[in-house]
Order: structure tokens, then C-alpha cells, then sequence
């Protein structure tokens, strides 16, 4: 029975000793677990010469800053982190032109929080001592610089300029992009080289192109339109076949359909091949919706709230005409109106016919008045910028000013003006120039036959810095009333300022002369200056300082009775994909006992 017995005891306790082996395994491994999972907290640390926006620059790109909140399992672990650091901003500093920047990390303290110090040096800033291209033909041998390509401008003053990867690249995007302005369309970079010389502080570009081969545009298919003619679209392509490949060209044409407002999307596909001396193009279109309805409401504290209503068609017969009908109304005003566009009038897409017509009631400071009124125009574009337009007018008006009677006048009117516009974004600009010159005759055919003549002269500037986050913008109206004294001229033509779209910080129309009772009678000389610096705080909040100032007088005298008045306020944007939407306030500098503490607004698009 012993020896039976014997083997069964020994098997229960080599089970039971196992299990209190497993156990203890286990118990070690969970006690091990708990050790590994443990978290090493730190903080990081930039010290050493190196400039703020450096520095900013350098936090973006550490890890140690950028996933502090993930914290690693041991010292050893920030250690590498650390040290990973040392060797991703080295890159960074060469980003920022410091080829020598010496970059060190020190970990200390004797317990959590740990303090990761990384030490940095930057040295100066090297500079390129040269950037040289050459050219290569297909077969990587050395060729003549291609025809029309003017490397020496493109590289024009790049000497002494700080050596960083962003200067170089540009460089080479502008020949990669001159190249293709001027036929050819698939240029490359065969092989880049920079020499940094460390003795000497700076680098020395050469860089290696090829052309490849010159072609022209071949023949260019149209897809995807329905109601749209075929030769609205023609009209808009801005080459012909045969033309030197000219990709700005290409860029222009979508920009051009676009602009019509008839087209979601235009995508112009180019097949080039490689090698190929002609290049063609698809150009394939998807068309909007030609109807729209639409409302927009503003708010000024002289005027309160005032909304409109729209319709359009923007496609009536496939080239485009355009017709709207609008209605709007304020607590001083309402009125309809309907306005017709024809483009590419005489089968060129330099010329627009407009006509409109309209009936208004006013009841303002200044006056009353029940008017209707029909005119057209025609504009004519010599450039994208530069633009002229004529046009005719008739208009029936019934004003009554305060304490006279009511006045009929029949007015007829050929407006003149010329137009210059560099700027891309109607209510939003942030660089170039728009400057008008405009001159109404108008000739009062139900009284003696009175004329008189406004003209007006405006500019408007705007300069963007740091990356167009910072736009100075500055604008200026001269205006003038000539061949009649104020009394002979209908109170609604005359001349006045103040308001959201004048000077802010006065009341609508009240920089001008007044009457006994404070109410405005207007004037024939008109000055406004402008001035406002736009800071973009985030992509979609603007911070606007603004002054402003205008005067107007009855006569030429400069040194008259009237003061020149000036108002300083702040505003808000919020930027949206339709334009920033804007919220100012304004207070008169030296303003009168008439005018308001302050004037408030709110609209859509900068106010100039």
C-alpha cells in the first residue's frame, strides 16, 4: 500500500509546489507590469540665444513640447526622447538657415518632475554666396538656356539672402514656373546640389534643369455643359490652337468660367507627353443651378436695421444674361428695382451692356423724395484691370426738403467713368490699387434747362504684411458739383457724407452744411480720407482700428465755415467662405452738439 501510495503523494505535491511556483510567476510579472507602466513626468525646457519665432518654431517640432502629455514609461525612455529632439531640430535650425546651430539636452533633478533642458546655440545665420543653374538636354548633357527664359532676373539679388530651405525651393519653383509660362510644359530638377561651407558661414546652390521639349497648344475639347452655349465658353479660353504653351493661360481660363457664376466646376486636363510638340486640353465644365433667391440684412445706429430680397437668373438664353429683381427696406427708406446684364455684348468678351430701372421712397434728415428711374450702360475692358463705361439715364424725382415745398424734376444723365482694379477680392481685398474717375452730366428738361455736372475721384489702397495677416489699408474720395450753386441742384444729388460706407462715427448723410433745425442740406465739394489696419488674430477672427475724417462745404472754400470732422473706431471680423462679416464701432474726435456718442455697424465685406 506504501509504494502505491507513494507515487500519488509525490504527484500532489509536484502539482501543488508547481501552482506555488505559477504564482509567484505571475505575482512577479504583475509587480514588473506595475513597474513598466509607470509614466516619467518631466518638463521641457529651451534655453541659449535663439530668436522667439525661432524658438516657436522649434517647440512645433519637439517632441518633447509636442507630446509632453504622453509621457514615457522610464527615465531612460525621455532620455531617447531627448535625444531624438536633438537630431529632429537640428533639422529645424538648418529650416531656419543655422547650418552651425549646436544643440545639446541635459536631464535633471533627482525626482519627478524631471527639467529637460535643451541648450541651443544657434551660430549666424548662413547666407548663399551663389546659386547657379544649369542646363541639361534630354540626355543629361550640358545645353543652352532655353529661349525666353531669363535666369538672371529670377535670381536677382538672391546673393546675401539667409540660406534656408524655403529660399532655395522658391527660387527653383519660379524657373520651374518661367519655364512653363514660356513652352514647356514638363520641365524638371534633374539634380539639386548645396555646399555649405562652414568656415566661410554660407551655401552655394547649383541646381541642375531640364526643359524638356517645347510644344504648343493643340486642340482643346469642351465637355459637360447643357444650357450654356459652346461659344460662351470658346470666348473664355485664352489661347488658340497652335499658341505657345502658356500654363498662366490655362490658369486664367478656369479663373475666367468660374468668375461667370454659371459653372460649380471647371477642371482643364493637359496631356502632355513627354517629348510631344503639341499639348492638348479638356476642359470640362459642371453647371450651377441658374436661379437664385437671397436676402442680406445691416444694421447702422443712425439708419437701424435695413434687409433686401432678391431673385436671379444668370443663364436666360446660354450666354450668360443675367437678370435680378431686387426689393429692399429701412425705417427711412424702401424699394424695388430689376437690372439686366448682357455680356460679351458685340461678340467680345471685353464688352458688358447693363440696363436698370427702379422706383425708391426716401424720408431722410436731409430731404424726402419719390423717385423712378431707368438707365444703361455699356463697359468696356482694355485689361483685367482697366476698364471704361458710358451710359444714359432717366430719372423722375419728387423731393421735398424741410420747410419748402415739394419740387418735380425730369433729369437726364450720361454718366462717364474709368475704372482700375488690382485687387482679387471685392469684399475682402488685401493687396493693390482701385482707383475710379467718374462724371455725370444731367440736364433738368422740365424747368429752364438747367445742367449741372458731379464728378468724383477715388483711390483705395491696400498693403498685406506677415504673410497678409497684417493689411494696411488707406482710401480717399475728392467730389465736386459744377455749373449750378446748391440751391439749383436737387437736394438728393448733392453732396454728403458720414455713414457705414463714408465716415463712420456720423450719422447718414450728416457731415455736411446744416440748417437752423440741424438737419443736413448737403453740399458741391466733398472730401473723404480713410485709414484702417486690419490684424488677422485667428483664420477666422480680425481685430480693425480705424480712423477716419470728411468735409463738405457749399463752395470751393477751403478755408470755410465747415470743420473738417474726424471719428476713430475699432471693429470686429468674422471671416466666412461668402466674405468677413463686420461689426464696428466709431466715436466722433470733434464732432458737433447734432451728432451722436457713438455709431455702431453691422454689414458684410470690409467697409472698403
Amino acid at each position: 500500500m506504501e509504494k502505491s501510495a507513494s507515487p500519488f503523494l509525490f504527484s500532489i505535491r509536484k502539482k501543488a509546489a508547481g501552482r506555488s511556483l505559477a504564482l509567484l510567476l505571475c505575482a512577479g510579472i504583475l509587480t514588473a507590469a506595475a513597474t513598466v507602466r509607470a509614466e516619467v513626468d518631466y518638463t521641457p525646457v529651451i534655453t541659449g540665444d535663439a530668436k522667439k519665432d525661432v524658438v516657436k518654431e522649434l517647440k512645433l517640432n519637439s517632441y518633447l513640447f509636442q507630446f509632453q502629455k504622453n509621457k514615457p514609461l522610464s527615465r531612460d525612455g525621455l532620455a531617447r526622447r531627448a535625444a531624438d529632439d536633438v537630431t529632429r531640430l537640428r533639422d529645424t535650425m538648418i529650416g531656419q538657415g543655422y547650418y552651425g546651430a549646436d544643440i545639446r539636452y541635459k536631464i535633471e533633478g533627482a525626482a519627478e518632475p524631471y527639467t529637460v533642458t535643451l541648450d541651443i546655440k544657434t551660430g549666424p545665420a548662413f547666407t548663399l554666396s551663389s546659386y547657379d543653374v544649369m542646363w541639361l538636354n534630354k540626355a543629361g548633357r550640358k545645353a543652352e538656356a532655353p529661349e525666353g527664359i531669363n535666369t538672371r532676373r529670377i535670381l536677382r539679388k538672391i546673393k546675401g539672402q539667409t540660406a534656408t530651405p524655403a529660399v532655395i525651393l522658391e527660387r527653383e519653383r519660379e524657373m520651374l514656373e518661367a519655364l512653363k509660362r514660356s513652352g514647356y510644359p514638363l520641365p524638371e530638377v534633374a539634380e539639386r546640389k548645396v555646399l555649405v561651407d562652414h568656415a566661410a558661414q554660407s551655401a552655394a546652390v547649383t541646381l541642375s534643369l531640364k526643359s524638356g521639349q517645347k510644344a504648343v497648344f493643340g486642340a482643346a475639347d469642351v465637355t459637360g455643359y447643357d444650357a450654356v452655349r459652346e461659344d460662351f465658353i470658346r470666348r473664355r479660353v485664352g489661347w488658340q490652337e497652335g499658341d505657345v504653351f502658356n500654363l498662366d493661360k490655362v490658369v486664367d481660363t478656369r479663373k475666367k468660367m468660374l468668375g461667370t457664376g454659371l459653372f460649380s466646376t471647371v477642371d482643364i486636363t493637359l496631356e502632355a507627353k513627354d517629348g510631344a510638340r503639341r499639348v492638348p486640353a479638356t476642359i470640362a465644365v459642371s453647371e450651377r443651378k441658374p436661379r437664385t433667391i437671397g436676402a442680406g440684412v445691416s444694421y447702422s445706429t443712425s439708419r437701424s436695421i435695413e434687409g433686401k430680397v432678391f431673385w436671379e437668373h444668370r443663364n436666360l438664353w446660354g450666354g450668360a444674361e443675367k437678370i435680378r429683381a431686387e426689393a429692399d427696406a429701412g425705417l427711412d427708406r424702401y424699394g424695388i428695382g430689376a437690372a439686366f446684364t448682357k455680356p460679351d455684348f458685340g461678340g467680345t468678351i471685353k464688352r458688358t451692356l447693363k440696363a436698370n430701372t427702379g422706383y425708391r421712397q426716401e424720408f431722410l434728415d436731409a430731404y424726402d423724395k419719390t423717385s423712378y428711374n431707368a438707365a444703361t450702360s455699356i463697359s468696356h475692358a482694355f485689361t483685367d484691370a482697366l476698364s471704361v463705361n458710358a451710359g444714359g439715364g432717366l430719372e423722375f424725382s419728387q423731393v421735398k426738403e424741410k420747410g419748402q415745398n415739394e419740387r418735380d424734376f425730369w433729369l437726364l444723365s450720361l454718366p462717364l467713368g474709368v475704372n482700375y482694379d488690382t485687387t482679387t477680392d471685392t469684399l475682402d481685398p488685401v493687396r493693390g490699387i482701385r482707383a475710379a474717375v467718374n462724371m455725370t452730366p444731367y440736364l433738368t428738361i422740365n424747368q429752364s434747362q438747367e445742367t449741372f455736372v458731379i464728378g468724383d475721384i477715388s483711390a483705395s489702397h491696400y498693403l498685406p504684411m506677415n504673410e497678409e495677416k497684417i493689411v494696411f489699408a488707406n482710401r480717399v474720395k475728392l467730389g465736386a458739383i459744377f455749373g449750378e450753386g446748391a440751391a439749383g441742384v436737387p437736394a438728393d444729388k448733392r453732396l454728403y457724407s458720414g455713414g457705414g460706407g463714408s465716415v463712420r462715427g456720423y450719422g447718414y448723410q450728416l457731415i455736411s452744411p446744416l440748417d437752423a433745425n440741424d438737419d443736413p442740406t448737403g453740399g458741391r465739394f466733398q472730401v473723404e480720407v480713410g485709414s484702417e489696419v486690419r490684424f488677422r488674430v485667428t483664420d477666422t477672427i480680425g481685430i480693425v482700428p480705424f480712423v477716419e475724417g470728411g468735409r463738405v462745404t457749399e463752395d470751393f472754400d477751403v478755408k470755410g465755415d465747415e470743420r473738417f470732422l474726424w471719428a476713430a473706431g475699432i471693429g470686429m471680423r468674422y471671416y466666412t467662405a461668402v466674405g468677413p462679416l463686420r461689426a464696428d464701432i466709431a466715436v466722433p474726435i470733434n464732432g458737433r452738439d447734432k451728432d451722436d456718442a457713438f455709431q455702431v455697424y453691422f454689414s458684410l465685406g470690409q467697409a472698403f
